[in-house]
């Protein structure tokens, strides 16, 4: 399955590109989904669809990717969840009570079809970007009270999901496994603040200006300090600071990433 390294160890460019690709497809109608990953070699695709809460769950021989749809700025229902900021309990920690109801609404279908479908040993993968991160983040946890395996994570653009003891108890387990991806100066993973009690979990894959990657939190605490009062630009109506979120600003650094990669392998070749 050339979309897909599905037992990877460790951050995988060839992932990060397919699951992206994932998490532009979630924002489609369903028939171009079907279409595009019947594409991609799955043969079993399954969608969830309950209020705000949207994703679907593709599935082959050999892996089994979930995605969860991010927020749409124009859907006032997705906005209100994300402002629901009270911590709850929850996942060996206190989570976002937006994010927690919004994937209930879904779970106990996301669990039966697991279920039903993995039956083969088969990788899985969580993805999500935006709202859809935090998602994939908070069903990562639940998964394994279920002895469910999660072999990865990949989040674009994710806000924060809980606080440190959540965060703490989920990189414990999930660290190596938990790839935060995020664009430049996408705002929204400055969100909830952290003097709200949230925090951020898994790896930083920081790309900047130029498409560049970087796993060095200096260029992420150097991004912080350039922004500080951007969230007020970004809550201010009619003022466009938020185009590093887009899913489309994502999925071309994440292709340049691929191809620089493979641009270096030929020329060792060649050597």
């Amino acid at each position: 399955m050339r979309h897909f390294q599905p037992f990877a160890i460790g951050y995988s460019a060839v992932n990060a590109l397919g699951l992206g690709q994932a998490c532009r497809l979630v924002y489609r109608d369903e028939a171009i989904i079907q279409q595009e990953t019947r594409s991609w070699g799955f043969n079993r695709l399954r969608f969830f669809d309950c209020g705000a809460t949207q994703a679907f769950m593709l599935a082959s021989h050999d892996l089994i990717v979930l995605t969860f749809r991010g927020t749409q700025l124009r859907c006032r229902y997705d906005w209100l969840t994300d402002l629901k900021l009270q911590l709850i309990s929850g996942c060996s920690g206190n989570v976002h009570r937006g994010f927690s109801e919004a994937l209930d609404c879904i779970w106990s279908h996301v669990v039966e079809e697991l279920r039903h479908t993995r039956t083969q040993n088969q990788a899985l993968l969580l993805t999500g970007h935006s709202m859809g991160a935090a998602l994939a983040t908070l069903a990562t946890a639940r998964l394994h009270e279920i002895d469910q395996v999660v072999n990865g994570l990949y989040t674009f653009g994710s806000p924060r999901v809980g606080n440190r003891n959540f965060a703490e108890c989920f990189n414990t387990t999930f660290y190596d496994r938990t790839f935060r991806v995020v664009n430049d100066n996408d705002l929204v993973t400055r969100v909830p603040p952290r003097s709200f009690g949230f925090h951020h979990v898994g790896k930083l894959i920081y790309f900047d200006t130029t498409g560049q990657l970087h796993t060095d939190h200096r260029y992420w605490e150097k991004f912080l300090e350039e922004v500080q009062g951007g969230i007020e630009d970004f809550l201010r109506p009619g003022i466009d600071c938020i185009t590093d979120h887009d899913m489309e600003q994502y999925a071309q650094v994440l292709a340049m990433n691929v191809e620089a990669k493979q641009r270096f392998r030929a020329v060792a070749a060649a050597r």
